[in-house]
C-alpha cells in the first residue's frame, strides 16, 4: 500500500482552493478601494482643519497645500506628503477662491473612478459635502 495522494485529489483540492480564492478576491479589491477612499475622505477632512486654523493665524486661506505644510515649506499644519499633494493613492489639488477654496482628490488607481471635490468658504451655497 502506498502513502501520499494522487495527483487527482491534489487537482481537486487546487480547484478547490481557486474556487475559493475567486469569490474572496473581489471583496477584498472593494474594501481595499473602500478603505483608499476613506482615508482620502479623511485627507480632505485634515486640509479643512488646517485651513481653518491657518485663517486664524493669517487672516486668509492658504493659496497651497505646502502653505500648510511642515516648517521648511509652511505653517506645519499637515503632513509633508498631504503638503506635497500625495496621500493614500489619491493626488490633492488646493486652488484658492475668492472666498474660500477648492480641494480636489484625484485618485490614482483608476478603479477608483470618483474624484473627490469640496468646496469651503462663505461664498459656498450650501455645506461642506464630498460630491462627484
Amino acid at each position: 500500500m502506498r502513502k501520499g495522494f494522487t495527483i487527482l485529489e491534489l487537482l481537486i483540492v487546487v480547484a478547490i482552493i481557486g474556487i475559493i480564492a475567486s469569490m474572496a478576491i473581489p471583496d477584498l479589491i472593494k474594501a481595499s478601494l473602500a478603505a483608499k477612499e476613506t482615508a482620502a475622505v479623511k485627507a480632505i477632512s485634515t486640509v479643512h482643519t488646517a485651513q481653518a486654523q491657518y485663517y486664524s493665524q493669517f487672516g486668509r486661506h492658504a493659496a497651497s497645500l505646502s502653505e500648510l505644510g511642515p516648517p521648511a515649506a509652511g505653517a506645519d499644519l499637515i503632513g509633508r506628503d498631504l503638503a506635497g499633494g500625495e496621500k493614500g493613492g489619491y493626488h490633492f489639488e488646493l486652488r484658492p477662491q475668492p472666498a474660500g477654496y477648492v480641494l480636489q482628490g484625484q485618485a490614482h488607481d483608476l478603479r477608483l473612478h470618483r474624484p473627490l471635490h469640496v468646496l469651503f468658504g462663505s461664498n459656498a451655497a450650501h455645506p461642506p459635502e464630498l460630491g462627484q
